[in-house]
C-alpha cells in the first residue's frame, strides 16, 4: 500500500479518479455526466422489451437510455421478468460502440474490505487469502453477520479488525435497505472511491463538496479509514505525480521498457495488437528474449488496466523456445493480471510466439474517450470541451470581474452549447456566469478564459 494514493479531480460534467502508486498511474477511471450511467452505479429501470434471441431484456433507464438484462444476470431464484416491471439493477459494463450499458439484478456494493450481495448467499473470499489463516476466520464471522443475504472478503480483509469489518457489513446492508426504499443511492464515482480507501494511504479530493461527501460515506461505512480523505481545493491534484503527462503518455502507441526495449499497443475494430521489440542485445539472445517478455509481461498488464483495453488482445513474444520457457511466461501473465479488475483470460504463448488472453470490457477504452476516430491522436470534441470546461472553473474562480468569457474552436462550443446542465456547473464552480464564444481561429486542443467584454 505504501505510495499508493487516489486522486480525484472534479470538474463540470465529469469525475476523473486516478490510482497512483510509487508516483506511476497505475489506473484511470471517469464518471461523465453524457456518458450516464457509470459502471457500478445501482439504479432503478423498468423492462421495456423482451428480447428472447438475445437471452435477455431491454431496460429503460431514464435519460433516453436503453440497457440490456441479460437472462443469467437474474437474481437468483427470480422469475423472469414482465414488460413494465421495475428492478432495481447494477451497472456491470458502460455503454460503449453504440451498445447500450449491461446490467445485473445481483447487486454488489463494494467496500473497502467486504462486498456485500443483497441477493446472495454464502460467502466467498479473496483467492489471495485462500488457505492463510485468515480463511478460517472470516468463514466464522461470516457465519455470525446479522444479515441477510451473502459476503465476499476482499483481500485488505486478511488483517482487519473483526469489529471494523462487522460493522461495514451491516453498513453496506443499511445502505442497501436505503436504495431499496429508493432513497438517494452514492454515485458510481463515489463507489469506485471506497472501493479503493483500504488499498491507499491518501485520498485527494479538489472539490470540497465532493471530499465532504466521500468523508461522511467513509465515516458510515468504515471510519477507521475515513482520515484517509483529504480535500485539497486550492489545486489541482492532477498536478501531482505529473497526472496529466502520464495521460498523454498512455495514449501513444509506444511504451519503453526498463531495459531498451518496448511495446507497440495498436488498438483495432477487431482486437488489440501488441508487438514486444528487445532494446541491445545481451551476447546471449535467449537471455535478451527471456529478459524483455518478463519485461513486457509487468508493463502490458499495467497498460491494460490503465488503458481500459478490452476483448482479444494478441501478444507478439519475443520468441521463447520450448515448452518450459512457455509456461514460465503463461505462468508470469496470469500473476501479473491477478488483481486486474476485470477479468483477464490468458492462454498459453503458441509455437508462433504469441500470447492471446481476453480481457472483459468494462466500457470505453482511454483512447476512445480521449481521441477522435477520425483523427487520432487529435482530441475528440467530448474530451477537449470538458478539459475545456475544467480549465474555465479553475481559472475562473480566481478572476475579479463579474463575468467570463470561455473561448473555444466552434466544435467545442456547439457540444457545450448542448449541455445545459455542464454549462449551470461551470457557472457554479467559476462563481460568475461564463459565456461559451466559438473562435474558428483556434484548434479543439485550445481553449482560453478571458474577463467579458463590459465586466
Amino acid at each position: 500500500m505504501r505510495g499508493n494514493e487516489l486522486l480525484i479531480e472534479s470538474g463540470p460534467g465529469e469525475v476523473r479518479i486516478a490510482r497512483v502508486a510509487g508516483g506511476r498511474l497505475t489506473e484511470l477511471v471517469h464518471d461523465r455526466a453524457v456518458r450516464w450511467p457509470a459502471r457500478g452505479a445501482v439504479l432503478p429501470a423498468r423492462i421495456s422489451q423482451a428480447a428472447p434471441a438475445l437471452d435477455g431484456h431491454f431496460v429503460a433507464l431514464g435519460r433516453g437510455v436503453t440497457g440490456f438484462l441479460p437472462a443469467k444476470e437474474l437474481a437468483r431464484g427470480a422469475r423472469a421478468p414482465a414488460v413494465g416491471d421495475r428492478l432495481t439493477l447494477q451497472v456491470t459494463r458502460e455503454a460503449v460502440n453504440g451498445k447500450g450499458p449491461r446490467l445485473t439484478a445481483r447487486i454488489a456494493l463494494a467496500g473497502p474490505r467486504v462486498v456485500y450481495r443483497p441477493h446472495g448467499r454464502g460467502h466467498g473470499l479473496s483467492r489471495a487469502l485462500g488457505g492463510t489463516p485468515a480463511e478460517a476466520r472470516l468463514a466464522r464471522l461470516a457465519g455470525g453477520a446479522p444479515v441477510p443475504g451473502g459476503l465476499i472478503f476482499r483481500r485488505t480483509a486478511g488483517n482487519a479488525d473483526e469489529g471494523h469489518l462487522l460493522h461495514e457489513i451491516e453498513a453496506l446492508a443499511a445502505l442497501w435497505s436505503g436504495i431499496a426504499r429508493e432513497d438517494e443511492a452514492p454515485l458510481a464515482a463515489e463507489y469506485e472511491i471506497l472501493r479503493h480507501l483500504a488499498e491507499v494511504e491518501t485520498v485527494a479530493a479538489d472539490d470540497t463538496t465532493l471530499g465532504n461527501r466521500l468523508a461522511r460515506i467513509a465515516e458510515t461505512v468504515a471510519p477507521d479509514l475515513a482520515p484517509r480523505i483529504e480535500t485539497a481545493a486550492a489545486t489541482s491534484v492532477f498536478d501531482r505525480h505529473d497526472t496529466a503527462g502520464q495521460i498523454a503518455a498512455a495514449l501513444e502507441p509506444r511504451v519503453a521498457l526498463p531495459s531498451g526495449g518496448n511495446l507497440v499497443i495498436e488498438e483495432t475494430e477487431a482486437l488489440v495488437a501488441v508487438d514486444v521489440n528487445a532494446g541491445r542485445g545481451e551476447a546471449d539472445p535467449v537471455r535478451t528474449a527471456a529478459r524483455t517478455n518478463a519485461e513486457a509481461v509487468e508493463a502490458l498488464a499495467r497498460e491494460m488496466r490503465l488503458r481500459a483495453l478490452g476483448g482479444p488482445i494478441v501478444v507478439d513474444v519475443i520468441e521463447a523456445q520450448g515448452d518450459a520457457v512457455r509456461a514460465r511466461l503463461d505462468q508470469e501473465m496470469r500473476a501479473a493480471t491477478r488483481d486486474d479488475p476485470a477479468r483477464v483470460d490468458v492462454l498459453p504463448p503458441s509455437r508462433l510466439g504469441l500470447m492471446e488472453m481476453v480481457r472483459t470490457r468494462l466500457g470505453p477504452s482511454l483512447k476512445t474517450l480521449y481521441t477522435a476516430p477520425d483523427a487520432r491522436p487529435a482530441p475528440s470534441v467530448e474530451a477537449a470541451a470538458l478539459g475545456a470546461a475544467r480549465l474555465a472553473a479553475r481559472e475562473a474562480k480566481g478572476l475579479k470581474f463579474p463575468a467570463a468569457v470561455l473561448r473555444v474552436a466552434p466544435a467545442v462550443a456547439h457540444w457545450l452549447g448542448q449541455q445545459a446542465d455542464l454549462r449551470a456547473d461551470l457557472d457554479a464552480r467559476a462563481g460568475r456566469p461564463v459565456r461559451i464564444v466559438a473562435d474558428p481561429g483556434l484548434s479543439p486542443a485550445t481553449a482560453l478564459v478571458e474577463r467579458a467584454a463590459g465586466a
